[in-house]
């Protein structure tokens, strides 16, 4: 799957109301859930989340679009 793909599967649940946006709190959840579905055992923290989040300029604080997300994505998430 595509970085396009994966964010726009995110946003299809994290977005419902099609808003281009959603709150950094959903961040940690969504990675997890994509680490679990890899079958790793890494565990993140809040911390990671904030430290991959830290890489990027955010438009509004608290809330990422999507080509915000991708950012994210392509450099490397959180780890």
């Amino acid at each position: 799957m595509s970085h396009a793909e994966y964010v726009d599967k995110v946003f299809a649940g994290c977005d419902p109301n099609n808003t281009g946006r959603f709150n950094t709190s959903a961040l940690l959840p969504v990675f997890q859930a994509s680490l679990k579905a890899t079958g790793s055992d890494k565990a993140l923290t809040q911390d990671d989340v904030e430290k991959g989040l830290a890489k990027i300029q955010l438009s509004e604080p608290g809330t990422i679009n999507r080509e915000e997300f991708l950012q994210l994505i392509s450099l490397g998430g959180v780890n």
